[in-house]
């Protein structure tokens, strides 16, 4: 039966959906073992750093109204790439939301801090200004002994 379209198109539609070059998907059809594995790697890849950059805009877009579950989904990239530095970073500015919100100064404190030591890896970083500012508006006295 034919419906007015060929599967290599759908094929060719869903790599450019993925950002993936058609000739990735050319490469592992007709190469050896060793290639096809090499460029399904760098699909998988791709997928992966899109499903983290997924994962990453929800935590941020949930840090303000759900922080817990907004920390679960950092954690959850860096339990696959702990050294990930867009994870870092998105994890240090979840926390300066959650100590923005934190009600106890000791614990907003602990937060800004760990925040801070986070988003240091990234010069010019403007949530690493407002961590500090954050950091700045809890006195001293307030502070954990």
């Amino acid at each position: 039966m034919y419906f007015g379209f060929r599967p290599t198109e759908l094929l060719k539609e869903y790599a450019n959906d993925l950002r993936v070059s058609w000739g990735t998907f050319d490469a592992c059809k007709s190469s050896g073992d060793a290639e096809r594995g090499h460029r399904m790697r760098d699909v998988s890849s791709v997928c992966w750093l899109e499903d983290r950059d997924d994962r990453l805009a929800r935590a941020r877009a949930l840090a303000e109204t759900d922080p817990s579950a907004a920390l679960a989904l950092v954690d959850s990239v860096l339990a696959e790439a702990p050294d990930d530095p867009e994870a870092l970073r998105a994890k240090g500015t979840v926390l300066v939301d959650v100590a923005d919100a934190e009600r106890e100064p000791a614990r907003a404190v602990t937060l800004y801090e760990r925040a801070i030591a986070l988003l240091e890896r990234a010069a010019g970083d403007p949530d690493l200004a407002a961590a500090r500012r954050g950091l700045a508006t809890i006195p001293p006295h307030r502070h954990a002994p």
